[in-house]
């Protein structure tokens, strides 16, 4: 039987499994706490969609804001739905039901400082979009 843990060394893409020279487990593997926020999948059209998990997203963002308050350190994935059969067979998920996201836990592998963010301009548009 595989576990998640195992799962997630060989199977997220991207840097979440594997670091810069794909010799060590990423943050994924490493995570002492991975929290897989699940949907029930409408019954109406039997389907998931990018909406589907919307409700759910709050939820994720506080769990994450409360972790960050606590120093704890998170990232909301979505990269394992390429393989999302495999996951939900893994951890038992009913047909019914389907993953919004993978969130990592643990203490962060640095010091958390201030964000910083871009100025607004540089990042909103009014009315229309502009560069």
């Amino acid at each position: 039987t595989r576990c998640l843990s195992d799962w997630s060394s060989d199977v997220c893409s991207s840097d979440l499994a594997h670091n810069e020279t794909g010799n060590e487990p990423g943050v994924m593997a490493k995570a002492p706490v991975v929290i897989v926020p699940c949907v029930r999948i409408p019954e109406r059209t039997g389907q998931v969609g990018f909406q589907t998990g919307a409700s759910i997203y709050p939820a994720c963002q506080n769990l994450m804001l409360a972790a960050r308050a606590l120093g704890l350190g998170t990232v909301l994935t979505t990269s394992h739905r390429i393989r999302n059969a495999e996951v939900k067979a893994i951890l038992g998920i009913p047909e019914t039901w389907d993953t919004a996201a993978m969130i990592p836990l643990g203490w962060p592998d640095r010091n958390y400082g201030p964000n910083h963010r871009p100025p607004l301009d540089t990042v909103i548009s009014l009315d229309r979009w502009s560069e």
